[in-house]
């Protein structure tokens, strides 16, 4: 029993694990918020930015995997993000609701903030799990999509709330 739970958890060090995982930590930025004289952690997320080579690789790991495709791999219809955050337990509420406490906004190349369309919670699934190695216990993750729109070279993901912001970016060039 203990085996099969560590194939699970445990990264893909195959060679086509390992093409993943490159692939992966391509689009995966991370951005982090601690408080100046504690040093606790106020924000700690990450976001892939599901491009058409990522979600290419994803099928392919899928399939050389022989895993159940237990989550959908489609190609997003606007701006399609794989986001997952910790942060304290008081300040958790991140969703579309006007009234949460994080807000997530889009920068691509004309400057504008664009608002996502969803924001939607993503259960904790085997599938999951292989995909995207960095998500642990204590994060929450979501799947956000946003308006299709010109990223540009370097199009910017910020998260903010009254009490912290960071800024993610990448390199499209």
């Amino acid at each position: 029993m203990s085996i099969t739970i560590l194939s699970i958890i445990a990264p893909d060090i195959s060679h086509a694990g390992r093409s993943y995982l490159r692939t992966l930590n391509k689009w995966t930025k991370t951005g982090r918020v601690f408080a100046f004289e504690t040093l606790d952690a106020i924000l700690i997320w990450k976001a892939t930015y599901l491009s058409i080579e990522l979600l290419d690789a994803q099928r392919q790991l899928i399939h050389e995997k022989k895993m159940d495709q237990d989550i959908p791999i489609e190609i997003p219809e606007g701006v399609g993000f794989f986001v997952t955050v910790f942060v304290k337990k008081e300040l958790r509420e991140f969703s579309m609701d006007k009234n949460s406490v994080w807000k997530i906004v889009l920068i691509g190349e004309n400057g504008e903030e664009i608002q996502p369309f969803k924001v939607d919670p993503i259960p904790r699934t085997p599938t999951y799990w292989i995909l995207y190695p960095h998500l642990d216990g204590w994060q929450k993750a979501y799947y956000v999509e946003f308006p299709k729109i010109g990223l540009g070279k370097e199009p910017k993901l910020i998260l903010r709330s009254i009490v912290a912001q960071s800024e993610l970016k990448w390199n499209l060039k």
